[in-house]
């Protein structure tokens, strides 16, 4: 039973991390000084920064609106359940965590949209649809899981 645990474990805790994730890298994002950086704002005066601000929020919004009508979960669904009914909640929390870190492109971007703010809403939305399909198919599949282990254990027979 140990070696079968090992042998499912194994392939998911690989997939899980990226293999330098236990390295301390170098930041990607040279250090300036405070000094020398530049500060950037849009003067009250100028009228166009107002109305970019309202757009992005509308085109997120659509972007959400859009990923909500057409992004489908049932396949963290099906993955958070069979790995709930494999390793319990140890399955659940692994399953949760790949689909809270998963990233979710739109199809296409509507004529006159932000592709950047559309982008952002939908893969939020997305993400949120496929972490709680995940979260219930786990749950499930965890159910499940104590539902076989306390009807054998109890050693009742049918």
């Amino acid at each position: 039973m140990r070696t079968l645990l090992l042998a499912i474990i194994a392939p998911l805790l690989l997939l899980t991390s990226p293999a330098g994730a236990q390295r301390l890298q170098p930041s990607a994002i040279p250090h300036v000084p405070h000094a020398v950086a530049k500060k950037v704002s849009f003067p009250a005066s100028e009228p166009l920064a107002h109305l970019l601000a309202l757009d992005c929020d509308t085109d997120r919004s659509r972007g959400r609106e859009t990923a909500a009508a057409n992004h489908s979960g049932s396949g963290w669904l099906a993955g958070g359940f069979v790995s709930g009914v494999l390793l319990g909640l140890i399955g659940t929390a692994v399953t949760f965590a790949m689909a809270n870190s998963s990233t979710a492109q739109p199809d296409r971007i509507p004529d006159g949209a932000e592709a950047s703010c559309f982008r952002d809403g939908y893969s939020s939305r997305a993400r949120s649809i496929n972490t709680s399909s995940a979260l219930t198919g786990g749950l499930l599949g965890t159910a499940v899981l104590i539902l076989i282990v306390v009807s054998a254990a109890s050693g009742s027979t049918y």
